[in-house]
């Protein structure tokens, strides 16, 4: 598994030194994403990583249908070319959130600057006025300068819950896609293709095991993948299907 690349920098609001370099998963690349039937979201996505184009577009689905691994692709599509990208996940900011310690909508100040930002999961700030005027105003900042906002929710923008009309007409106003789940026959694909991209092969009766073995949720499916990764490692085992076994039985 190579090094987690980093998209962002950091700044300062006030006297608190906010962090806004996030991780960004290795994995987490237009190549190892299976489009499946979502090719017209990842082909927009992949031109304003490569560049080609730019403006806001909204990316919508159930959980595990591939929303943040395609943010934070376009984010390293934008890095690998030395651009300035930031990929911030939503949740982490909510008041009380770990070790975010409640950021404020303030953190989005000064973005305006950046290549592109992507905001994953707005579903976390539904109905606060400002983080919604805060979104609102990053929004017309980036237009003003040839930038490109990504923002994924769970639902459509006019069916997400926001409360200022203005911020719905701006996220309705560019593409807006709804990212389709992958079915059983696509989850083992994307799976194997992963699997390639770590530098390891995954037999199908090995993948189709597994399906009939865990929750069929991609999240989960691509948790144990990665586990599976380091346990062949560490035993010098091929993934064959006594060996998967073991490791799902010891759980």
């Amino acid at each position: 598994m190579g090094p987690s690349r980093v998209a962002g920098k950091k700044e300062s609001i006030g006297n608190t030194q906010i962090p806004l370099a996030v991780a960004l998963a290795d994995h987490a690349v237009f190549d190892s994403f299976l489009p499946a039937s979502n090719d017209l979201a990842v082909d927009k996505l992949r031109s304003i990583g490569s560049g080609e184009s730019s403006g806001s577009v909204f990316v919508y689905g159930a959980q595990g249908c591939g929303k943040t691994h395609l943010l934070q692709a376009t984010c390293a599509a934008i890095d690998a070319r030395h651009g300035s990208a930031l990929y911030l996940p939503l949740p982490k900011l909510e008041p009380g959130a770990g070790s975010e310690q409640g950021m404020k909508p303030e953190i989005l100040d000064g973005l305006e600057s950046f290549d592109l930002v992507c905001l994953d999961d707005l579903d976390a700030i539904l109905g606060d006025s400002l983080w919604e005027t805060a979104i609102f105003t990053l929004f017309n900042g980036l237009a003003d300068n040839t930038g490109s906002l990504v923002v994924s929710a769970n639902n459509a923008p006019a069916a997400c819950g926001l409360r200022l009309p203005d911020l719905v007409s701006r996220l309705a106003s560019g593409p807006v896609f709804r990212l389709a789940s992958l079915d059983d026959a696509a989850r083992i694909e994307a799976l194997r293709l992963r699997a390639v991209k770590r530098g390891f092969e995954l037999p199908v009766d090995t993948a189709e095991f597994l399906m009939r073995r865990l929750p069929r949720d991609t999240h989960t499916l691509f948790q144990f993948l990665d586990r599976l990764d380091h346990e062949s490692l560490a035993a010098q085992r091929r993934l064959t299907i006594p060996f998967v076994r073991q490791l799902i039985d010891f759980d």
